[in-house]
């Protein structure tokens, strides 16, 4: 197959052109604060896009005291729902990842304790409407338009650090504010709602930003506690994005 008609076959398989745009950089950052306002730790990410598709996420934690404490990396180059995804907690080298597998539609879900641990799995199969959390994100950010008029969507998140999916229910609030929308994730079994608290998030509706979250963190504190904290998110142009 000649090089021509290989491309035009793979831009069918792939629906995007054979020509890719070049890539753009953005980086926002957020403080994670407590109810009290104290601040529990600052987060940092860094985006890589191409074609308005999310390619590479990496986030650092760090304390109050600006010592780096997590890191969190997504690769989306697979799916845009299901990166590769992979955290670790330097405070006790606690860590889990998710791989996707495509031709089996299958996600394998890890965690361990710290590095002298063996790796707890678990395989479980994935649908479209499967997604871990930074794939939630990007699906609300496509899909902001048809927020707009209150409903809700069906998702099931995969969390790594549970070895388990949830089914969640992800619905747009109908008082919505100017230029933004407020979405609210929360389980859709009751039980399971009330160990995992409901998350808000607001997007802007002119750039799809996501700029203030409210919920659990992913971060536990010195005590292994679950800790809830409110973001708001301040936006650097790095390249254009």
């Amino acid at each position: 197959m000649g090089p021509v008609i290989g491309c035009f076959v793979f831009s069918i398989l792939v629906i995007s052109p054979c020509w890719s745009a070049p890539a753009t950089h953005q980086t926002f950052t957020g403080i994670a604060k407590l109810s009290s306002g104290e601040v529990f730790y600052t987060e940092s990410h860094e985006v890589t896009w191409t074609n308005d598709q999310m390619v590479i996420l990496k986030t650092t934690y760090k304390d109050k005291n600006g010592k780096l404490i997590a890191e969190l990396s997504s690769d989306f180059t697979n799916s845009q729902f299901l990166p590769e995804t992979q955290f670790l907690d330097h405070r006790d080298q606690y860590e889990y990842k998710l791989s996707h597998d495509l031709k089996s539609k299958k996600i394998e879900m890890s965690n361990r304790d710290s590095a002298k641990e063996n790796w707890k799995t678990k395989t479980v199969e994935a649908d479209s409407n499967t997604m871990v959390f930074q794939g939630l994100l990007n699906f609300i950010r496509q899909n902001l338009k048809s927020f707009a008029d209150p409903h809700s969507e069906k998702v099931f998140l995969a969390v790594p650090s549970r070895l388990d999916v949830v089914e969640l229910l992800v619905s747009s609030d109908s008082k919505a504010l100017k230029n933004q929308i407020v979405i609210s994730v929360k389980a859709k079994n009751y039980l399971i709602r009330l160990a995992l608290s409901e998350t808000r998030l607001v997007f802007d509706t002119l750039s799809g930003r996501l700029v203030e979250f409210e919920g659990v963190s992913n971060l536990l504190d010195e005590k292994d506690r679950s800790q809830k904290v409110k973001i708001i998110y301040e936006y650097i142009l790095t390249n254009g994005k």
